[in-house]
């Protein structure tokens, strides 16, 4: 505890005064001296110590060690116990995307509430007891002169959270899943390319077990190659997740491959368009009707007159050539 909490309960007259009576204090100053701090890269040392040289952030490792464990403890009990719903949810969003790797000064209030929607059954919850102000007054309030849950970043409606809940996060095999949506998101609010590729290996990190047999696991990998522009991995489990039934994959799948193999893209299309999706159904005319050009085409050289006669309507109804369709 700090200086203030211990003279409360050491000294005076109130009713909680004196109950550290018989106590002998550690005294531990809340900065470490040089020799101390490079003893935190030590091969051989506490694992504990490592991560708070590396989570503290604007923290003093001593004070990351003090206040860490509370703040992790009082954010799990109030999600247990329903206390300051809003406020809970807001920062596992955050725990969320800096698992992502979003980086320190890169949680705006402004994603906040863009990612909050995809904890949908929570936020329902949470809406009807704490508004999104409310909750945010409460994760960030300073916790023993340290840190909330959430600390303000440097920039204007920025916000970080505290390193030892994300540290929590991963050690804990009951912190539930990042939500899939949320990977897309993230990388989509940063243009650094280092940060980006950051995220990509992380996604491959938490999402290729998930990806072997959830197409949706698959399909968000997918699009995380895209954005961070990995073609080759990101044709590969688009292909994964469209042969496992994923309509959208499909039809994504099917409009890369219009150029390179028709045939192929074809099935895809056929796929994505017998469910509903209209870009689908209008790839796959404009495929079918370029290849019902190309064998009338054939016919008709070889001189079979119905194939000449029906030539001319099929090339006035022409549509832009497979591989440079638009919206």
């Amino acid at each position: 505890m700090d200086d203030e909490a211990y003279d409360a309960r050491r000294f005076g007259t109130s009713d909680r005064a004196r109950v550290l009576d018989g106590i002998e204090p550690v005294e531990l100053n809340r900065v470490w001296s040089d020799r101390e701090t490079r003893c935190l890269d030590a091969p051989d040392g506490d694992a504990r110590l490592r991560s708070a040289g590396l989570r503290r952030g604007a923290h003093t490792v001593p004070e990351y060690l003090a206040v860490g464990p509370g703040l992790v403890e009082e954010w799990r009990r109030a999600g247990r116990l329903g206390r300051h719903p809003r406020g809970h949810l807001l920062v596992r969003a955050a725990v969320d995307l800096t698992l992502c790797g979003v980086p320190v000064g890169g949680i705006t209030g402004t994603l906040l509430r863009r990612v909050e929607c995809l904890y949908s059954a929570e936020l329902a919850a949470a809406a009807r007891t704490e508004t999104f102000d409310e909750g945010l007054a409460w994760a960030a309030a300073p916790r023993h002169g340290v840190s909330g849950l959430l600390e303000p970043g440097e920039g204007e409606d920025t916000w970080d959270v505290f390193g030892a809940l994300p540290a929590d996060a991963v050690d804990r095999s009951d912190h539930p899943p990042v939500p899939l949506s949320l990977w897309s998101i993230a990388i989509t609010e940063t243009q650094s390319k280092d940060v980006r590729a950051t995220m990509r290996a992380n996604a491959h990190a938490h999402l290729t077990d998930r990806a072997e047999n959830e197409p949706e696991a698959a399909y968000v990998l997918a699009s995380v190659n895209g954005l961070t522009g990995e073609p080759g991995p990101a044709e590969f489990w688009l292909r994964r997740a469209a042969d496992a039934g994923h309509i959208e994959a499909a039809a994504m799948l099917g409009e890369l491959l219009i150029g390179r193999s028709p045939a192929e893209a074809t099935g895809y299309l056929e796929t994505a368009a017998e469910a509903g999706l209209v870009k689908a159904q209008y790839l796959l005319g404009v495929v079918l009707a370029d290849r019902a050009r190309h064998w009338m085409s054939r016919a008709a050289e070889k001189g079979y007159r119905p194939a000449q006669r029906a030539l001319p309507a099929l090339r006035g109804a022409a549509g832009p050539p497979p591989g440079t369709v638009g919206e």
